[in-house]
């Protein structure tokens, strides 16, 4: 058996059980080894960092103390320490559950210290103000909760529906950003989310996104390309697809058009491919082959960065 399609039934049988969640982040420490800070991960964050915070500094207000939202924290709260350290005096960081604790936040703290010390995190983050990598060392000898360390570090969590948060309880933004989270969200509820953001971003903010439209079972399985999910229908991938970690198949034209539709113009587009093969040797589901060009379906990620028209 391919190993995507072991991992997609595990994943799809543990999104029925009872504490899936819990039993989902064991499955990926101990099985997939996903729930890692390596070093992989922690410079492709920090590469991401900087391209929200030169978003912010080439296309929005330029505020050399500003505020931003996350949208998708996960388990490591790199970009939000990685703007903290770039001047922002206000970091909200949302997701729908929470996967962040107090031993993962000091692992991150650990190695943004161990990246200042050997002198690659100014490579990273060209902006970032060393003075306050002492305020994040202090924190590792902090005997406080998770809550009050990331509040030293002007990050708030917010955890549930973003669209459900009263507008009036957040400043107006300058930065809204988000990494490899907007695929797995439902179209209807991107909307959603774009809309309320529309509401909260100021006028001459920015929002900036990086969206990874590649299949993620070809992360851990080699044999298939980035575009293997393409290959399904719509009723093909609803049976194989899961609440765990779905994946909605847009492609960067879909994103574009929900972006126009929620009143954002997008200022700067940097699409890329990363497949062992090219589109037009890919077996198309018809619903993919008739309703795209190949230009949009080619691009495997994206970095999306609009303001309000």
């Amino acid at each position: 058996m391919a190993i995507w399609i072991l991992k997609a039934a595990i994943q799809k049988t543990i999104s029925f059980l009872p504490f899936r969640h819990n039993i989902n982040f064991f499955f990926q420490k101990y099985i997939t080894k996903g729930v890692r800070l390596t070093d992989a991960l922690f410079s492709s964050k920090l590469h991401h960092c900087q391209q929200h915070f030169t978003a912010h500094t080439v296309h929005g207000n330029k505020k050399p103390s500003f505020a931003s939202l996350e949208i998708g924290t996960g388990w490591f709260p790199i970009v939000p320490i990685g703007l903290y350290l770039c001047g922002a005096e206000k970091i909200y960081s949302a997701d729908i559950k929470s996967v962040l604790n107090k031993e993962r936040l000091m692992e991150t703290i650990n190695k943004f210290i161990e990246y200042h010390n050997n002198g690659s995190l100014v490579k990273f983050l060209p902006a970032y103000q060393s003075d306050k990598i002492n305020n994040i060392s202090a924190l590792l000898v902090e005997n406080k909760n998770l809550n009050e360390l990331l509040a030293q570090l002007n990050i708030e969590l917010l955890i549930g529906d973003i669209t459900k948060i009263d507008i009036q309880q957040l400043p107006k933004i300058d930065l809204i950003n988000s990494n490899n989270t907007f695929e797995h969200i439902p179209p209807q509820v991107i909307n959603a989310i774009l809309q309320y953001f529309h509401k909260i971003i100021i006028a001459d903010g920015v929002m900036s996104h990086f969206i990874d439209m590649s299949d993620h079972f070809a992360h851990l399985d080699k044999s298939i390309s980035a575009y293997n999910f393409l290959k399904f229908s719509k009723t093909q991938w609803k049976l194989i697809d899961n609440s765990i970690q779905p994946q909605n198949r847009l492609r960067i034209c879909d994103y574009t058009t929900l972006l126009k539709n929620a009143q954002f113009k997008v200022v700067f587009e940097e699409p890329l491919i990363d497949s062992a093969i090219t589109i037009d040797k890919v077996n198309l589901n018809r619903d993919f082959k008739h309703n795209y060009t190949n230009d949009c379906l080619s691009a495997t990620h994206v970095l999306l960065v609009a303001k309000t028209k």
